[in-house]
């Protein structure tokens, strides 16, 4: 059975480079290929072409991107923001006023009514959105401090409750998910 490669592949502004190292063989094969800025996953696999290989070669891919380094460092990169829907948490004087200082961080402990309306003013382009804050260290809302978040290109929401669905309404009128207001979602099991 065969091993596969090892490829390195660093994107750049202007080539994308390979170098693959043949785990049955020792050979090392090399590629240089013009970089497809629309998508870079184009360049990466015409450079895996150049060097006589394709994906299902190779075992393990090491990435790097000069482009990334140097939208960095040139300071172009997209505007983005990052709420924890820790902020999200009811404080913990309604808590305790519901029963439900024991269910903390369960999806009943949450605010959902306003996680959904702060996403929908993002999702919809208002020019400032306040979040609530959360400290770890007061262990609930500070009442007084809020984050803005203004026109984000890019907005990264973290906690697990974002998966959650919502509940149906009475009147059987649906309610949007949180997830609804997402384009993108990865979840990392850490």
């Amino acid at each position: 059975m065969s091993k596969g490669g090892i490829v390195g592949v660093d994107v750049g502004g202007t080539f994308t480079d390979l170098v693959m190292l043949d785990l049955d063989t020792g050979a090392m094969r090399l590629a240089k290929t013009p970089t497809t800025m629309d998508n870079q996953a184009f360049g990466v696999l015409a450079a895996l072409e150049a060097a006589e290989t394709s994906l299902p070669d190779v075992a393990l891919i090491v990435h790097g991107t000069t482009t990334t380094t140097n939208a960095v460092l040139e300071r172009k990169l997209s505007k983005t923001g990052l709420i924890t829907t820790d902020g999200f948490l009811f404080p913990n004087a309604t808590l305790e006023e519901r029963g439900l200082m024991q269910r903390k961080g369960f999806p009943e402990s949450f605010d959902l009514r306003s996680m959904r309306r702060f996403l929908s003013e993002v999702k919809s382009g208002q020019s400032e959105v306040r979040a609530p804050v959360y400290s770890h260290e007061a262990y609930d809302i500070l009442p007084d401090e809020d984050i803005v978040v203004s026109q984000p290109d890019v907005l990264i929401v973290e906690g697990l409750n974002v998966l959650q669905p919502a509940s149906l309404a009475k009147e059987g009128n649906e309610i949007p998910f949180v997830s609804d207001y997402f384009d993108f979602s990865i979840y990392i099991d850490a």
